[in-house]
C-alpha cells in the first residue's frame, strides 16, 4: 500500500507486480511534492497470445473452432493533483 510522505514535500513510490489470470501486470504509482501524483500501469506486458476457455459465438458454431482471446496488451499513464 502507499503511504503518505513522511515529511511536506517528500517522494513516495508504491510498486506492484503480479500474475493475474496468467498474465503479467504492473503498475508504479509515484507521489510527487506539491500534490501531484503520476503513474503507470501495464496489463498483459508479454502480450500473451492464448486461448481463454469459453465457447465464443454460437451464431458461427458451424464455421468453425471457436475461441475467445485474452486481454489485449494495455498501458495506462496518470497524472493527478490533490490539494
Amino acid at each position: 500500500m502507499r503511504d503518505g510522505p513522511e515529511k511536506p514535500g517528500e517522494q513516495t513510490e508504491d510498486a506492484v507486480c503480479h500474475v493475474d489470470d496468467g498474465l503479467l501486470v504492473a503498475r508504479v504509482m509515484v507521489d510527487l511534492p506539491g500534490g501531484w501524483s503520476m503513474g503507470v500501469a501495464m496489463d498483459n506486458i508479454l502480450d500473451i497470445d492464448a486461448n481463454q476457455f469459453a465457447h465464443g459465438n454460437p451464431f458461427t458454431l458451424a464455421a468453425g473452432p471457436q475461441t475467445t482471446s485474452v486481454r489485449p496488451r494495455a498501458v495506462r499513464l496518470s497524472i493527478g493533483w490533490e490539494r
